[in-house]
């Protein structure tokens, strides 16, 4: 489920031009002359996002604040080498948190995410965002954030079930992404972005309140891979 999640969200993710190929940039010298001089990262449960950090030293730091590994997930039969934990995280328990590297360098953290919530419940699933958005509103710059029924009737209907089904049908839009400042130069250190979202696999179809967290080397990759590569503005 964790899986498909990731892959249905970065399918759906959409950029506005803030970087334009103009010129030869040499993206890793830029993002660590920005990281020298940032007094703060995108974090997640205490982790600073700074660039380079190591799947090892992230999974220790884990594991010492009690996320524990999920016994059924085999990391070697995973081509994305995904690591899968289970804990708690803002007072919510039964969070699951996916750890994936870079795409160059498997031992360099590339994405995080957490799944904090699985529900049939609307209710509860725009509870457990705003709660969720709160938290980060807090420590990062909202870039944007996009919270609407596509449908006027639905988004003032009292019914569970319509908006169960608003969802479901792509009809329905709940995302917040975030990053450490209002200063652009900054998007180069990561973002991360909450969604409600609505996916399905073979187990069945879900609906969840996840976060994702994008490191800064996965932007760098993402940059030398395709000059013209969109991002945030």
């Amino acid at each position: 489920m964790i899986k498909k999640l990731l892959f249905i969200f970065l399918l759906q993710m959409s950029f506005a031009t803030c970087i334009c190929a103009q010129k030869v940039i040499d993206w890793r010298a830029t993002r660590d002359s920005i990281a020298k001089h940032a007094d703060k990262f995108l974090d997640v449960e205490g982790l600073k996002l700074k660039p380079g950090l190591t799947m090892k030293k992230t999974m220790e730091m884990f594991e010492a604040i009690g996320w524990k590994t999920d016994p059924f997930y085999e990391v070697e039969d995973d081509d994305s080498q995904m690591h899968i934990l289970k804990g708690e995280s803002l007072g919510i328990k039964n969070c699951e948190m996916f750890i994936t590297p870079t795409e160059k360098d498997k031992n360099i953290v590339g994405v995080i995410g957490i799944v904090y919530t699985e529900s049939n419940s609307f209710k509860k699933l725009k509870e457990t965002y705003d709660r969720v958005k709160e938290s980060l509103s807090e420590k990062y710059h909202v870039l944007s954030s996009k919270e609407y029924f596509k449908d006027k009737e639905t988004e003032n209907s009292t019914s569970n079930k319509e908006k169960l089904k608003a969802l479901a049908q792509d009809e329905a839009v709940f995302e917040t992404t975030f990053t450490i400042s209002d200063n652009v130069d900054y998007n180069v250190l990561g973002y991360a972005t909450l969604f409600i979202n609505h996916y399905g696999d073979k187990q069945g179809r879900f609906n969840s309140v996840s976060v994702i967290y994008f490191t800064s080397d996965n932007f760098i990759e993402n940059m030398e891979d395709d000059p013209d590569f969109m991002f945030l503005k």
